[in-house]
């Protein structure tokens, strides 16, 4: 029985002397939480950061590959408008809009994801290319002829081959790009008929030396 009395009053001291220091651990807690909120709060704005700049990277990329899937599809029937030239009908270059990518790069450069020199020459080289083809689309439309007694235009060759040119070059820059990503270089020791043998296979064309050496001849300082 005096074991549980001096328990009891045991207790009683320990709570008292809680009481005694009660506003420095109010004080003490109060510090903690904020501290806690505070890192918390950082912690979340950072992660929402970096997913914003994660989904952007990600549009970046699905931008460059659905650039990549236009160029692979136009390929497709200008190498077809090449080797049969005198057809029904040809293909035309759609305007592609590079306003998207364009903003994109601006986000990626204001959430901190900065691209790289080689990156950015691709952008401008590639903005550059794709600027010069309606010209050349516009002059393979007045070089197009009608056969009345076939019924069909006839396509000029070498028009088309320069506009296969340069869709051959874009495609494998893109799709080197799309490889490497951030290791991406402009630098190499690739000949064109490197560029076209990769553009060819990604396109879904058996690449033919004899076919391509047709091409070539009308380019690229003619392109």
């Amino acid at each position: 029985m005096n074991e549980v009395v001096m328990e009891a009053e045991n207790c009683k001291q320990i709570i008292s002397a809680l009481l005694k220091y009660e506003p420095w651990l109010i004080a003490l807690a109060g510090a903690l939480f904020t501290i806690c909120s505070v890192y918390f709060g950082h912690w979340l704005s950072l992660r929402m950061h970096n997913k914003r700049a994660d989904a952007l990277e990600v549009g970046f990329d699905n931008e460059i590959r659905l650039l990549k899937e236009y160029f692979q599809a136009w390929l497709k029937d200008l190498v077809d408008e090449f080797e049969n030239p005198v057809r029904s009908s040809y293909s035309g270059f759609t305007p592609v809009d590079m306003s998207c990518i364009d903003s994109l790069v601006v986000e990626l450069i204001a959430a901190n994801r900065l691209l790289t020199k080689d990156q950015r020459s691709l952008i401008l080289n590639l903005k550059s290319k794709i600027n010069g083809i309606p010209k050349k689309d516009h002059q393979r439309d007045e070089a197009t002829t009608w056969y009345d007694q076939k019924e069909a235009f006839n396509v000029p060759t070498p028009c088309t081959a320069r506009l296969i040119i340069d869709t051959v070059e874009i495609i494998s820059y893109l799709s080197r790009y799309i490889d490497s990503g951030k290791k991406f270089s402009l630098e190499d020791d690739s000949q064109w008929e490197d560029h076209a043998s990769l553009a060819f296979s990604e396109a879904g064309i058996e690449y033919k030396q004899e076919l391509w050496g047709r091409v070539i001849v009308h380019g690229p300082e003619n392109s």
